[in-house]
């Protein structure tokens, strides 16, 4: 057994013996290309794979200017260097000297292949998108019951309105198993558990973890959803088929849910604004209106012979009547306007939740939204539509998983 005095005494050992072989010192080795970034120092990183294996990798910046074809994520290329060992964060890489194009990666040429077909067959263009329900009160998700994506959700939509139902129908969100699942998904919102909008959503990975969304089987199945879909994969950099086809596309997960879900305040702001406009809008039209009037009332008509002033009276009549009919047409309408939308945010009120069965849990004045805040033994009051109750806790069960 080999002692060493220090992780530097190890890392520099193994530098020395990767940079002395002989074999590592100069190599060529073909693979594909992905995730490859180009930093204003001008070096560019990478990973070089294949089916079973991936290596990092780098061109310095002098090498990289000197190429006669730009690398991108999916390029087949075939490239000589030597092997490094960067014992500063235990990195092994390819250190590539030169690169040609070698052809074009599998998983990026199948890419763009369903994408061409695809697009010809109209399945991208915007006027197929569906619009998104103004206010939702039943929300689908699909993706991984694990992790942090669906809580990030939850959180985001509490946060902008507290007043919806969400229903997650647990997927796998890479592998082969990835496309199956999500239009299984997308049938059962459908079939069994209709919702206003279906989000899909996964974090962030590499081209290969998020290579399952790019199916052409899952992509009709978005197409042809009579519900609304948004896609919510990866962060910002990341597309996939689903982002083009679902109707609308978030850089994020948390961003799918804030598109989803107007902001509470925004909506009061709304309605407030309506009933503003439709009382400026009254009163100009009872203004012009009443002009109108005084300007027939003072016309030298009025004072001419009593033929010509009694078809003047039955014209101010009609005007009269006109100008009647019109307010009272006026106020209708925009009373309807603002009733739908009042109607729409007071059906979705903790009053008329509790009128459905439901009850609100106060602890010390305050409402429970957690099992967190209560324990064995406290003294809770139930709150329902008609009257309320005292209880004590006997047990408090944690759920791991969220349901609908």
């Amino acid at each position: 057994m080999w002692k060493f005095d220090s992780v530097s005494a190890l890392g520099n050992y193994i530098k020395d013996r990767v940079y002395n072989d002989p074999t590592l010192s100069s190599v060529e080795v073909t693979g594909e290309i992905s995730k490859i970034v180009v930093y204003t120092s001008g070096h560019a990183y990478f990973v070089l794979k294949d089916e079973e294996a991936v290596i990092n990798s780098v061109m310095f910046r002098g090498n990289y200017m000197g190429l006669d074809f730009i690398p991108e994520d999916g390029q087949m290329v075939t490239v000589k260097g030597r092997i490094d060992y960067y014992s500063v964060n235990g990195r092994l890489q390819l250190i590539c000297n030169s690169m040609s194009l070698a052809g074009s990666g599998n998983l990026y040429e199948q890419y763009k292949k369903l994408y061409s077909k695809l697009e010809k067959e109209g399945l991208f263009l915007q006027s197929a998108k569906k619009p998104l329900p103004i206010l939702p009160s039943k929300i689908g998700v699909i993706t991984s019951a694990q992790g942090a994506v669906i809580h990030d959700i939850v959180n985001t939509l509490r946060r902008r309105n507290p007043h919806f139902n969400l229903v997650l129908y647990p997927s796998a969100v890479s592998g082969p198993q990835c496309p199956s699942d999500v239009i299984s998904g997308i049938r059962y919102f459908l079939d069994t558990c209709p919702v206003d909008v279906i989000i899909i959503a996964r974090g962030g990975g590499s081209y290969e973890d998020l290579y399952g969304f790019n199916d052409e089987n899952l992509a009709r199945a978005v197409y042809n959803c009579s519900i609304p879909v948004v896609s919510g994969i990866g962060h910002d950099n990341d597309y996939t088929i689903l982002d083009y086809v679902a109707d609308i596309r978030a850089h994020t997960p948390t961003a799918a849910a804030e598109i989803v879900m107007p902001k509470i305040e925004d909506l009061e702001n709304d309605i407030a604004n309506c009933r503003i406009s439709m009382d400026i809008a009254i009163r100009n039209s009872i203004d012009a209106r009443r002009k109108e009037l005084d300007m027939l009332r003072n016309h030298k008509a009025l004072y001419s012979p009593v033929a010509y002033v009694d078809k003047q009276k039955e014209q101010l009549s009609n005007l009269i009547n006109q100008l009647n009919s019109n307010m009272n047409l006026n106020v209708k309408n925009y009373r309807g306007e603002f009733d739908s939308v009042y109607s729409s945010l007071i059906a979705l009120g903790p009053q008329n939740v509790l009128k459905r069965g439901y009850s609100i849990v106060t602890y010390n004045n305050r409402a429970v939204d957690s099992v967190d805040k209560i324990e064995t033994g406290s003294e809770i009051t139930i709150n329902m539509s008609d009257g309320d109750f005292g209880a004590k806790v006997m047990t408090v069960n944690k759920k791991e998983d969220i349901t609908e």
